[in-house]
């Protein structure tokens, strides 16, 4: 009946209720991110065969190389289990799959090293073959839905360039002994640049800088530059793979972003003044959206784990200073003031700086051992509250020990309060 009163008390603060509704959001884009972010489709319809390319790499280290990352997808496998069978079966397959690395579904073994690209699209595995197409199909995507933004790139590209271009082109001036007096006029000197920039560069400088712009400008480079042997490569290769993704049919991309977080997203600063905030890119060229959602698991693990540590901490300091009161409640109280004193951020920053580490284990142990003190307060001016209350007198008379008042009679009644603190501590750790 605790649990249920508990409940029951705790449905009562409804500002707590909608705040752990936040929470728990959170919690599930957290534990299902890779159906929300990834550039592997759930599932995809490739010359004449079904596909499931996220289930493949959702326990492969090599491609979620955080063990987070890896915790988070195999209770996302095992929740819906969870659910249907019960715990005896999904705590032993958790073990299963966190002990027994998952192979690379695209592994193939090293090729010959000459340049012949239907020998090596034949020596390669069928996932091998279905990432390079989903890659070029989705890059492709991704320029076409950045085109619009393209005349205002370039505007402002050009104009960067061309403003350092003219710079250098002053400085050359300069040190060729031409006075500052005698400098030509900045059209002049624009418009002479201008001339003097062959088209190809022009066409670099104000091409989107999207993965398959990047991937264009490369390939046009190596039939350019590159040998006989390679340019028959290079060009054979676009030829096949322009006539292969059209064999890729119906496919189930994640929901939101289809870019992995520690992927290559394309992307500049100049690009980011132009687009939608849900087509940013971070400063390393890493998707934002993807970014943003696979932090939901960070945080999620900072704050529950950093919360728990406190409540650990303050809960039994708090019911002490409450339920005895007197010198300890004085001794506790003083304690209390002298650790709140301590900013936990600059702490932080000092045992960083000391241990020259930046663990996510770190970062967690501070922010619970000097963020407990707001929950022992609530504790302890609960405990003071009720230990004179008829009941824990009745419990006295039974002969009930002090710790067995505390924690089983005095602490579910005087627990609320903090349930209701409890999202906002998670979501501000």
């Amino acid at each position: 009946m605790n649990g249920l009163r508990l409940r029951k008390r705790f449905q009562t603060h409804r500002l707590g209720v909608f705040c752990l509704g936040i929470v728990l959001l959170f919690g599930i884009v957290g534990l299902f991110a890779p159906f929300f972010a990834s550039n592997k489709p759930l599932m995809v319809w490739y010359n004449g065969t079904l596909y499931f390319p996220l289930f493949r790499y959702l326990l492969y280290h090599g491609f979620y190389t955080k063990w987070l990352d890896i915790f988070f997808n195999v209770l996302a496998l095992l929740v819906p289990f969870w659910l249907l069978l019960g715990r005896f079966v999904v705590l032993p397959a958790c073990l299963l799959l966190l002990l027994f690395p998952v192979k690379d579904p695209a592994f193939q073994p090293s090729t010959a090293s000459t340049l012949d690209w239907q020998a090596e699209w034949n020596q390669s595995s069928a996932y091998t073959r279905l990432n390079l197409l989903l890659n070029r199909v989705r890059n492709q995507r991704q320029n076409e839905h950045l085109l619009r933004y393209a005349p205002d790139y370039a505007r402002v590209s050009v104009k960067r360039w061309l403003t350092q271009a003219v710079q250098r082109k002053k400085s050359d001036l300069l040190r060729s002994g031409v006075s500052p007096d005698q400098l030509p006029p900045q059209s002049q000197l624009e418009e002479k640049v201008l001339q003097e920039t062959a088209p190809e560069v022009i066409e670099e400088i104000t091409a989107l800088p999207t993965l398959w712009n990047q991937e264009r400008l490369f390939v046009l480079e190596r039939l350019k530059w590159g040998d006989q042997e390679e340019q028959t490569y290079w060009l054979e290769r676009e030829q096949f793979l322009q006539s292969e993704v059209e064999k890729v049919g119906f496919a189930l991309w994640p929901l939101l972003s289809h870019f992995h977080w520690e992927e290559d997203a394309g992307g500049n600063e100049l690009l980011n003044q132009q687009v939608a905030w849900w087509d940013l890119t971070r400063i390393n060229r890493k998707d934002l959206i993807a970014a943003l959602i696979f932090g939901v698991r960070i945080s999620l693990t900072v704050g529950i784990l950093a919360v728990s540590l406190a409540l650990l901490i303050g809960v039994p300091i708090g019911a002490f200073a409450g339920y005895f009161g007197g010198k300890w409640d004085i001794t506790v109280s003083r304690l209390l003031e002298i650790w709140e004193a301590m900013p936990t951020f600059f702490m932080l920053l000092m045992i960083v700086a000391i241990t020259q580490s930046k663990t996510i284990f770190l970062v967690i142990a501070v922010i619970g051992f000097f963020g407990w003190t707001s929950f022992s307060r609530y504790i302890r001016a609960e405990f003071f509250k009720q230990r004179n209350l008829p009941y824990v007198e009745a419990c006295h008379s039974m002969g009930f020990s002090n710790r067995y008042i505390m924690f089983h009679h005095l602490l579910p009644n005087a627990i609320p309060p903090v349930l209701t603190l409890l999202p906002f501590s998670i979501m501000g750790a």
